[in-house]
């Protein structure tokens, strides 16, 4: 005989602050009017999405034709009597998997309201025309579901907060922007502050699912966080969720971004020192950095030979080039001047009409940092205090306006060993 189906929807909604030692289980016996089987599911704050010490799995399925029921997590295979998950803000899903001997049986639930939370609604809503079930007025559902020929039917039965918390809502994502492409493999990702959030949550994901999380982090006190050691060419998904007195809030709506390529050369890294006017060359391009540097580092240097994605240019700057340079490190620095060979430019740049351009982030918009010409150099006329995206641009004339002075021997170079 063909058994079917009918998994049972079984959430609940818990917050994380105000509830991190909740602890309840919720025994529901299902009966096929034949044999009974017990079904616990619950909330502890050891709980987990994987399988604990605080479940129990289900043994196999009895032969066919005999009553089953057992919880399965989602996007995983694991059968349990018995499901615990944690205090996370969420919408905690159990799958009730009742297979019984033939279609169109009739399903009971029985359960003591007595003994459920009181600090929870439980309704039930069973897909039928009649009313959702408040499980704290009944102790028994019975129910003929629907059966589809390959699905089986849904019975939700949704556990949430009474009374409902006033939690915040969701940040705006700002940076990589939505569907940004040539993004580092170290990015900062950005959003905008929630009023009377305290901390953050954060989570990245190469899938728009977020099951298969490669980042994920909670009470992160500002509005931007960098990731590290993220791949090549690879599509990345991210969102993020805002915290109050009452938890978390819901998860913002997820952006997605592609990194860069692997760069034309390997990636450089050097140690940059503290101290006033301090000048370091790098071995790639025969690039220099020049600053005053307060805390020293170690910093890393790549350079990709396609157009870097996406930034408005600035007035007076036509054209942009196909190389640009990423910087990254921890060092802390005013007074930054970057300067490469002329004989390095690449093809068609002419170093009496480019200048230097920079931004903070893949698809920011690109700043003038002006270019003067001196000892074989193109060399960067605004000072800036921070490392990210360099490129080069083509302008009429190269004159900046600025009141800033070079800091003095930016032309001497000197290696820093690693």
């Amino acid at each position: 005989m063909i058994k079917n189906i009918f998994p049972y929807l079984i959430s609940a909604l818990v917050c994380s602050n105000s509830l991190a030692q909740l602890q309840f289980e919720v025994p529901i016996t299902v009966s096929d009017g034949e044999s009974d089987q017990v079904l616990t599911i619950g909330i502890h704050p050891d709980g987990s999405e994987a399988n604990n010490d605080l479940d129990s799995f289900a043994p196999p399925s009895p032969p066919g034709g005999i009553f089953d029921a057992v919880i399965k997590v989602p996007y995983q295979t694991e059968r349990y009597f018995k499901k615990i998950l944690d205090n996370e803000l969420t919408q905690k899903t159990f799958y009730l998997d009742n297979r019984p001997g033939g279609a169109q049986t009739e399903i009971t639930l029985n359960w003591d309201n007595e003994e459920l939370s009181d600090r929870f609604e439980f309704l039930i809503d069973d897909g039928t025309d009649s009313d959702i079930i408040n499980m704290k007025e009944v102790n028994s559902h019975t129910y003929t579901p629907a059966v589809h020929p390959t699905f089986g039917s849904i019975l939700p039965v949704t556990l949430t907060l009474d009374p409902v918390l006033d939690l915040l809502p969701a940040p705006e994502l700002v940076s990589p922007r939505d569907r940004a492409r040539d993004v580092g493999i170290n990015p900062r990702l950005r959003w905008n502050r929630v009023d009377e959030a305290t901390t953050y949550r954060l989570q990245a994901a190469e899938d728009n699912e977020f099951d298969h999380l490669v980042f994920t982090a909670d009470d992160i006190p500002d509005t931007s966080y960098v990731l590290s050691g993220l791949h090549h060419s690879t599509t990345y998904f991210w969102r993020a969720a805002a915290s109050g007195e009452n938890g978390y809030g819901e998860w913002s709506e997820a952006f997605y971004f592609e990194t860069i390529a692997e760069p034309v050369h390997p990636t450089e890294y050097i140690y940059v020192p503290a101290g006033d006017n301090i000048q370091v060359e790098f071995e790639t391009y025969g690039l220099f950095f020049s600053g005053n540097v307060s805390a020293g580092g170690e910093v890393a240097v790549s350079v990709y030979d396609s157009a870097p994605y996406g930034g408005n240019l600035p007035e007076g700057v036509p054209g942009i080039s196909d190389l640009y340079i990423e910087i990254t490190g921890n060092v802390e620095f005013s007074g930054g001047v970057i300067g490469i060979p002329i004989s390095m430019l690449p093809a068609g740049f002419s170093p009496s009409e480019s200048v230097w351009l920079k931004r903070t982030l893949s698809g920011d918009d690109w700043n003038n940092i002006g270019g003067e010409v001196a000892d074989g150099f193109l060399v960067s006329m605004v000072p800036f205090d921070s490392f990210s995206e360099f490129a080069f641009g083509e302008v009429i004339s190269t004159s900046v306006n600025t009141d800033q002075n070079l800091p003095s021997g930016y032309m001497l170079h000197q290696n820093y060993p690693n």
